[in-house]
C-alpha cells in the first residue's frame, strides 16, 4: 500500500500536536527566564542610583516592575494549569505524598487513561503500562513525576486519528504527545506517537528530611524515587486501550487550548 502523502491539514495537525510540548515548557522555559530578568532589573536599578539622574532611576524602575508584572503573569497561568492538570500530590508530608501517589496510581491515572482511549471512530491497539508505586515515604522526592506511556497506536480514517490526537489536550492530566507517524491508507490507516505524563508536587520546597528507621540509622529506600519511573514495577497495571463506542468528546469551554480538561484530583 501507498503511504499516505502529507498535505496542509496533516501539517495544521502535527504542528498542534507539537504544541502540546508548551504546557510543560511553562515551568520550564518561562518562569526561570522572567524571574532571571528580574534579578537583572533590579541590578541595574541599584547600579543607577548612586549617580544617575531621576530620569534613568525611574526608566530602570519601570524596567524593574515590568519584570515583576510578567513574572506574576506567567505564575499565574501555571497556577490555573497546575491547578486543572495536577492531582492531589503535597510532598511537604511525605507520608501523605505516599498515601496521594499511590492513590493516583492505583486507582485514578488507570481508568482515566482507559476511558481517553475509548474514542469514536478508532480503535486503540496499545495498553498504558503503570509503574508500581512507590513503597517507603523516603522515596518520596520534591521532583516530577515522569511516567512514558511508551508508544500509542490507533487504527481507523485519517480525520478520526488525527482528531484522536488532538483530543489528548483535554485529558485531565498533562500529556506531552510527539512523534506522531501516519502509515497506510484510511480508512484502515495507522497513527503511532508517544505519549508521557507528567506529575508535579505541590509544596515542592517543603519536603521533609530522610526518615530515620529505629535506633538512629537511616531508613532503607529501594532506590526508585518517583521522578524515575520508567514502566511497570513488580505490581504495576496495564490497561488496555479500546475500540470506539460511538461517544462523543466535548472539548471543555473553561479551559484554554492546550491546557487539558476538567480536574480529576
Amino acid at each position: 500500500m501507498k503511504t499516505t502523502q502529507s498535505n496542509p491539514l496533516l501539517v495544521a495537525i502535527i504542528g498542534i500536536v507539537l504544541s502540546l510540548m508548551a504546557v510543560a515548557g511553562i515551568a520550564f522555559g518561562l518562569i526561570k527566564p522572567t524571574q532571571d530578568k528580574t534579578v537583572i532589573a533590579q541590578a541595574r536599578l541599584d547600579a543607577a542610583l548612586p549617580d544617575s539622574l531621576l530620569p534613568e532611576q525611574n526608566k530602570a524602575l519601570k524596567t524593574l516592575n515590568a519584570a515583576n508584572l510578567q513574572v506574576k503573569m506567567v505564575q499565574n497561568v501555571w497556577a490555573q494549569k497546575d491547578a486543572a492538570l495536577m492531582p492531589r500530590y503535597d510532598v511537604s508530608n511525605r507520608f501523605g505524598a505516599l498515601k496521594q501517589l499511590t492513590t493516583e496510581l492505583t486507582q485514578n491515572l488507570g481508568p482515566n487513561l482507559e476511558h481517553h482511549a475509548r474514542q469514536p471512530g478508532v480503535r486503540s491497539t496499545s495498553a498504558f503500562n503503570l509503574p508500581a508505586p512507590p513503597v517507603n515515604p523516603n522515596d518520596i522526592t520534591n521532583a516530577p513525576v515522569v511516567i512514558p506511556l511508551g508508544t500509542l497506536t490507533d487504527v481507523g480514517p485519517f480525520r478520526s486519528i488525527l482528531t484522536n490526537v488532538y483530543n489528548w489536550q483535554y485529558f485531565n492530566r498533562l500529556v506531552l504527545i510527539d512523534n506522531l507517524a501516519l502509515h497506510g491508507n484510511s480508512p484502515y490507516m495507522q497513527g503511532t506517537y508517544t505519549a508521557t505524563l507528567f506529575l508535579f508536587p505541590q509544596n515542592d520546597t517543603k519536603l521533609p528530611p530522610v526518615i530515620a528507621a529505629a535506633g538512629g540509622a537511616t531508613a532503607t529506600t529501594s532506590g526508585r524515587g518517583p521522578s524515575s519511573f520508567g514502566g511497570p514495577g513488580p505490581s504495576g497495571q496495564a490497561f488496555e486501550g479500546r475500540g470506539p463506542t460511538g461517544s462523543s468528546r466535548a472539548p471543555n469551554g473553561g479551559m484554554p487550548p492546550g491546557a487539558g480538561g476538567m480536574p480529576g484530583r
